[in-house]
């Protein structure tokens, strides 16, 4: 799984200006680049197994021995062990095993324990940051929020502009330059970190998309709304949806939040129904999940696929009712 990861990440390289390589996805997977990734993970004390949760062991505790080498981690304290890896519960049961008082909160629960020689389970050691560390996490945190925020600024320039690849461009390289942990994690998509080039027409659709079920709102905030979901569906959603809702005044029905999942679900809707046409797909059903009176007025029929009703429904009475289009197999509908 490890070697498919790097197979996935990695890119020829190509010389910098001045002839210096860049670093590669490929050399970004060694312990040195994922190490401040990492580290933030210890801000606050977490049990190890949970803090590496996602990334292979081949991967993860390389970089923890380098993180405490370098003295950026330590084993958290007993009483730290205790307050991550113990509910109150669990606490008051230690103390009934040893015959000590339940009473009180949770870390006079614990003092008690401490004070009675009970010391944490070892099964699952508990790590923190140490206050070098600390200072060193939170300055990449900096540091990365900058680099974001710039990014953003950026990409919406570009956005506005519709070069939807060179604004995909700009957020690929800062993601890969200043990965979350998530990024790297194997439970999400190792070429999530890529970015998306904008093939599949959604964020084309959603720069000029104009939903029905938004028509109240105005046409400065339905721009914002347009550049939000764009960004987003660029895989760069904080900070530059709060840059491009900067402004917006919610003269809709709806929050800044809610328009902007109803006019992404419009984008991406009408990248499928013209998938389905690729597909040569003629027909299709409209089903939802707890459709109000005008939505359900929709269902149960089958429409042909360039005449599909508008969705998410202009006529929704509700807070924009979540819906699926299936196409009509012949034979099975």
């Amino acid at each position: 799984m490890f070697q498919h990861l790097r197979k996935l990440l990695g890119r020829d390289a190509t010389p910098a200006p001045g002839g210096r390589r860049e670093p590669q996805l490929v050399d970004r997977l060694s312990p040195a680049f994922l190490a401040p990734v990492l580290l933030e993970r210890f801000l606050r004390p977490r049990a190890l197994d949970r803090a590496v949760r996602g990334w292979p062991d081949e991967m993860a505790m390389p970089v923890v021995r380098l993180l405490v080498s370098q003295g950026h981690v330590a084993e958290a304290s007993p009483a730290e062990s205790f307050a991550v890896l113990c509910t109150v519960p669990k606490l008051q049961g230690l103390l009934r095993t040893h015959s000590l008082p339940v009473s009180g909160n949770k870390d006079t629960l614990i003092h008690r324990l401490l004070d009675a020689g009970v010391l944490p389970p070892a099964s699952r050691p508990v790590y923190a940051c140490t206050g070098a560390g600390r200072e060193l996490a939170l300055a990449r945190q900096v540091e990365r929020e900058a680099a974001l925020q710039a990014a953003a600024s950026e990409a919406l320039a570009l956005l506005q502009a519709h070069r939807v690849a060179d604004a995909s461009r700009v957020v690929r390289q800062v993601r890969e330059r200043w990965p979350a942990f998530d990024d790297i994690a194997l439970n999400f998509n190792p070429l999530a970190i890529s970015g998306d080039t904008g093939s599949d027409g959604v964020v084309e659709t959603a720069l000029v998309a104009a939903p029905g079920i938004l028509g109240s709102v105005s046409p400065e905030d339905l721009q914002r709304l347009r550049l939000a979901v764009a960004i987003w569906h660029l895989g760069l959603p904080r900070p530059g949806m709060s840059t491009a809702l900067a402004g917006f005044t919610g003269s809709g029905r709806f929050d800044a939040q809610r328009a902007c999942q109803l006019l992404l679900f419009f984008a991406k809707n009408s990248a499928q129904v013209r998938r389905l046409t690729r597909l040569g797909c003629s027909a299709a059903h409209v089903s939802f999940v707890t459709p109000c009176p005008s939505c359900a007025a929709l269902e149960r029929k089958s429409y042909r696929i360039g005449a599909l009703p508008e969705l998410p429904n202009p006529g929704c009475q509700g807070d924009g009712c979540s819906f699926i289009v299936r196409p009509k197999v012949l034979g099975m509908d």
